[in-house]
């Protein structure tokens, strides 16, 4: 699983927010401006990622929102948002919007780790199912429909690319009720 960089996932969760089809920049700015209130935040990251600022801080004409943006910037000094993120984690001062952003940025940065950590978790329960019951691992694999030499690289080598998690999730059930 790859991890993203900010920029794109910055404008992904700007087309969610918006329900644009495609990225409008001034769009957006009119958008965040005027009527969508909960794109500021991310497009400012945008923009301080993108090195757009400018161009952002040219089309809004809401001289409140102008502040705003340059004291979210200011707290950010000079590291990018997704530096900023990955660095800092929570910090209050760039208020709780901001922090929501960047925390969904940095969730989505963890993801492979914590999707790691939840196989590992039900590969533990699989084991030890095994060992107190002696239940063996073809016979569930045939009932799953699932390819016997993967679960066997993940339960013996603890091979996490060779099972998805939902698979992982069907493992752990059989294997206590068997």
């Amino acid at each position: 699983m790859r991890r993203p960089n900010f920029e794109p996932w910055s404008r992904r969760y700007l087309l969610h927010l918006s329900g644009l089809s495609r990225f409008d920049f001034p769009r957006l700015c009119v958008m965040a401006c005027h009527s969508e209130g909960r794109l500021r935040e991310p497009l400012l990251l945008y923009a301080l990622q993108s090195d757009r600022f400018p161009e952002l801080m040219a089309m809004t004409d809401d001289s409140e929102l102008r502040g705003e943006y340059e004291h979210a910037a200011d707290s950010l000094g000079e590291l990018a948002p997704q530096d900023y993120a990955l660095e800092h984690g929570y910090d209050p001062s760039t208020g709780d919007r901001y922090r929501k952003v960047l925390n969904s940025f940095y969730a989505d940065w963890h993801r492979p780790e914590t999707l790691a950590r939840s196989k590992s978790i039900r590969r533990d329960a699989c084991l030890r199912a095994k060992r107190e019951r002696g239940v063996p691992v073809a016979p569930i694999c045939r009932e799953l429909g699932l390819n016997v030499g993967n679960v066997n690289a993940w339960l013996k080598n603890g091979d996490m690319s060779k099972v998805s998690l939902e698979n992982a999730t069907r493992l752990a059930h059989a294997f206590r009720a068997a």
